[in-house]
């Protein structure tokens, strides 16, 4: 089980929204690139537009989207690494944003949680690096203004395990 305070918490708060709010999650659409650029740009990091459509081009199961009547409200996205700290057969989380507005809705942990699915069926272990939370980023229970790294494994696709380093 992933993030077991996280998803309790996250379960009880569900039925504080209409269903009407939860977001739909899939993959990112060719519509939605502008959108979802300014919500990396925004959020996370201030990468090139090439170099992040070259590894959507390449990975395009591993950018995610979440939507709320239609409209992309946050993105999760990663890739294989080309770090040699970090094994060839892992997929590393590189960024997970929602916008503001919608933050603090359990909308981040629904995004990872479809991540993790994503990643999972590519049978390799994820690695979600050091991040710093900002306003509008997923919202993990120990998330603080300091660094922190979570480190997810995925054995199988029946198994997971996840360990807070």
């Amino acid at each position: 089980m992933v993030a077991p305070a996280c998803r309790r918490r996250c379960t009880s708060r569900v039925n504080e929204f209409p269903e009407s709010a939860m977001p739909e999650i899939g993959p990112l659409r060719d519509d939605e690139l502008s959108l979802a650029f300014s919500l990396k740009q925004e959020y996370l990091d201030d990468s090139p537009f090439e170099s992040w459509q070259i590894q959507r081009s390449t990975h395009p199961d591993l950018f995610l989207a979440a939507r709320v009547d239609g409209h992309a409200i946050g993105i999760c996205y990663g890739w294989p690494p080309d770090a040699e700290h970090v094994s060839a057969d892992t997929i590393v989380l590189q960024g997970i944003a929602i916008a503001e507005d919608f933050s603090g809705k359990c909308h981040g942990s629904q995004l990872l949680h479809a991540f993790e699915s994503q990643a999972t069926g590519t049978a390799t272990p994820i690695w979600t690096g050091p991040r710093r939370r900002r306003a509008g980023m997923a919202d993990l229970p120990w998330s603080g203004p300091s660094v922190r790294n979570w480190r997810i494994r995925v054995w199988s696709t029946s198994t997971a395990s996840s360990t807070r380093v």
